[in-house]
């Protein structure tokens, strides 16, 4: 397969991890960090894995412990990030701040819509969906639904499209409903 990007070789795909993760400051997954890192096109999964491996074996990337894992850089990683920067053509330092830019933003809109669902007693499923300022909802509610599959529907799809739903509960409490109580 033919590849179209400036970065092939395994020091400067370690270099461009190094750099993307640098753009953004919390803690990622690998599947994020793969898809910051590979903005360029030069290379592939296999070869991302493998320079990866090497930047947490070398202790330039460190685990958070979590599960799933997540990855952050280390003091030396920052300070490796900071130096080799400079080796990375333009053209592919842009596209990694664009790819980090799209990554912030997807993470933090992840970060503040919510969804759960528990059984109650008599099998029915109550599920809770909101956005969170923290702790604090911005806008949520429960529904009680008749089993967990209708459940994780509501949830997945109030993950997907969570500013349209908003926006038309809000169009509902907005309306002017007095001429139709008249009728």
């Amino acid at each position: 397969m033919d590849r179209f990007g400036l970065i092939r070789e395994k020091k400067d795909i370690k270099y461009l991890i190094l750099y993307t993760m640098s753009l953004l400051e919390q803690a990622l997954s690998q599947d994020d960090i793969a898809e910051c890192a590979m903005c360029d096109g030069g290379f592939g999964y296999f070869e991302f894995c493998d320079a990866f491996a090497e930047l947490q074996r070398d202790g330039n990337l460190i685990s958070t412990h979590s599960l799933p894992p997540l990855y952050q850089l280390s003091p030396d990683g920052r300070r490796a990030a900071q130096i080799f920067s400079k080796s990375l053509p333009s053209p592919v330092q842009a596209q990694a701040r664009l790819a980090a830019a799209k990554m912030g933003a997807r993470l933090r809109r992840d970060a503040v819509v919510r969804t759960s669902h528990e059984t109650n007693a008599d099998g029915t499923v109550r599920v809770k969906l909101g956005f969170m300022d923290g702790d604090d909802p911005v806008f949520a509610f429960e529904l009680m639904v008749a089993n967990t599959a209708q459940a994780v529907a509501y949830e997945e799809n109030f993950r997907r499209h969570a500013e349209k739903i908003y926006d038309g509960i809000l169009c509902v409490l907005t309306n002017d409903y007095k001429n139709e109580d008249e009728e």
